[in-house]
């Protein structure tokens, strides 16, 4: 069963390094050809989530302390306030069926903020109508951590720091293939900058990547997409495993024993690769072709040879 990003940030409100990011804001693209936020704010988006909590949805004035936001590059209050500003008037663009019949709606992250009384040395703010209704509907989201997110040094490493945790949620996927187009508009890369393929590679992907496997821990790579012959770069696949914190890459979960798949990555797997058939009759026939074979469900890679088997599955019936 899926778990709600409410329900997570009730789970998570006493981890202080869990920090629950909203998928559909992660999946987020920046106006074509804009810039997206500073460093900062984007930084900062997080911590303001994590502080509203559990009450991310109500239509109410959120408070936090100056000091719980100075974390993040000892900043004085009147960049605290400048950085705030940002959030205010930058549109993020967000993708979706629910969002009508375009699928596109634009909407900046806060309607307002405000200074409190001295003495408390707070500041208020308010998401949009827009961004509470984001967070009410995410079913799905990305578990970030705190310490590595206010050590990550720069803004295209923290966005894909973002996207890959969100995508490591599914257990089997290890890579995410983007277009050119596509990426840079995620990434916030505005229009003039880095246009051609090796400078996007050597000036911004490559130390962004660089930064992120230092800071977090990870090991993510990527390979370039190219049309036939000649053709130029036309998009990018990243290419990641986690590490542990010996830095080798942790082992993945295995295939349940028993039981349904039907919720969950290994549901997932199934529905993209077992060509409509039900999953968990092909988590059955797999459970008896492991069995077969002599190989345990917990072995190396066995999102792979899940993988295999639900295409091999769907080859040897007929098209649904």
């Amino acid at each position: 069963m899926q778990v709600t990003m409410s329900k997570a940030l009730i789970d998570q409100q006493n981890n202080d390094d869990a920090l629950v990011a909203s998928g559909p804001v992660i999946e987020m693209h920046y106006p074509k050809g804009k810039e997206g936020p500073s460093l900062r704010a984007s930084k900062m988006l997080h911590l303001l989530v994590k502080n509203a909590g559990p009450r991310i949805e109500d239509d109410v004035k959120h408070e936090m302390p100056f000091g719980s936001l100075s974390a993040i590059g000892n900043m004085t209050k009147e960049e605290i306030k400048s950085t705030m500003l940002e959030l205010v008037m930058t549109a993020l663009e967000l993708r979706g069926e629910e969002f009508g019949e375009e699928g596109v709606l634009f909407s900046p992250v806060l309607s307002k903020i405000s200074r409190v009384c001295k003495e408390k040395d707070t500041v208020h703010y308010h998401f949009t109508d827009t961004m509470r209704e984001v967070f009410s509907r995410s079913s799905f989201w990305a578990l970030l951590s705190r310490d590595v997110l206010l050590r990550i040094s720069g803004k295209y490493a923290l966005r894909i720091y973002e996207l890959v945790v969100l995508k490591q949620n599914l257990t089997y996927k290890t890579s995410e293939e983007f277009s050119l187009e596509d990426f840079r508009s995620r990434l916030g890369v505005p229009d003039g900058s880095f246009y051609r393929w090796q400078d996007f590679k050597t000036k911004l992907l490559e130390p962004a990547l660089k930064d992120l496997n230092r800071t977090a821990g990870m090991n993510v790579s990527y390979k370039p997409i190219k049309g036939p012959g000649t053709s130029p770069v036309r998009g990018v696949r990243l290419v990641w495993a986690a590490k542990d914190p010996k830095g080798k890459r942790k082992k993945e979960a295995p295939f349940p024993q028993t039981g349904t798949i039907h919720y969950g990555p290994w549901g997932d797997l199934a529905r993209e690769y077992g060509g409509g058939y039900d999953v968990d009759t092909i988590a059955a026939q797999f459970r008896k072709f492991a069995e077969a074979r002599g190989f345990k469900l917990d072995a190396k890679e066995i999102s792979k040879a899940f993988q295999g088997f639900c295409k091999s599955y769907k080859s040897r019936r007929p098209r649904l």
